[in-house]
């Protein structure tokens, strides 16, 4: 649930969805130069936004937030993994071409 809030929160999703931006200290003395490591984004098709991580007990970590060809919106999370990035590609690459996108009934 609190993933969903995330990404529909218009400025937390313009942050992650940012390839590279520029922050000025509140008092315009210093410049920060901010650059998001997802190395997916504005290369591969579909990948909207995306936000890396690592640590030596979880590895290499990757949440995309992803959009088929339909416009369904998916979230893909990767933990754990050796090559985090190639992980993605083969899960978009399934889910473009062996996954069956059916609507769920609502309640």
């Amino acid at each position: 649930q609190q993933l969903i809030e995330f990404i529909q929160n218009e400025k937390l999703l313009e942050k992650v969805s940012t390839k590279q931006t520029t922050y000025n200290s509140v008092d315009n003395k210093y410049t920060h130069d901010i650059v998001n490591t997802h190395e997916m984004l504005g290369v591969s098709n579909g990948v909207l936004a995306g936000k890396t991580g690592y640590t030596r007990n979880a590895r290499e970590c990757l949440i995309t937030l992803w959009v088929h060809k339909t416009g369904k919106q998916e979230i893909i999370t990767i933990l754990g993994s050796e090559s985090r990035f190639i992980d993605t590609e083969k899960i978009i690459t399934w889910l473009n071409s062996g996954f069956i996108w059916e609507d769920q009934p609502t309640s």
